[in-house]
Order: structure tokens, then sequence, then C-alpha cells
């Protein structure tokens, strides 16, 4: 799964508003896969971190997770 990596979007308008992936939108798409006996790797488009959009209701853990 590919999730987003922006933290912010910036329209013509010269605003800036946040973004960022919706957790619980990525935690029922990785149900659907893993129930469905696919492995699921989740990364972002870029070598940034990827960016939690605190707006769906879930804090970002503190660290970076790294597999093994």
């Amino acid at each position: 799964m590919i999730v987003s990596a922006a933290d912010t979007l910036a329209p013509a308008d010269g605003t800036t508003h946040p973004t960022g992936y919706r957790a619980e939108e990525a935690a029922a798409s990785h149900k659907v896969l893993t129930e469905a006996g696919h492995r699921v790797v989740i990364a972002g488009p870029t070598a940034d971190p990827v960016s939690l959009d605190e707006r769906g209701g879930v804090r970002p853990l503190l660290g970076w997770y790294s597999p093994p």
C-alpha cells in the first residue's frame, strides 16, 4: 500500500491545508488485504516519512518502525 508523505496541500489560492493518510482508511484496507491472504507492505511515494492526518482522530506513534 502506498500512503501519503505530504503533510500539507497548497491550492492555487495560496492557502495551505493539512493532509496525510487517514489511519482508519489504511487499517480497513490492510484488514481486507491480509484477510484475503496478501502480505501488506506500507510505504510512501518518496524516502520521506509517511504523514498521518491527525484529523482522523489517531495520533502518530513515537519513533519509527523499520522492518527486520
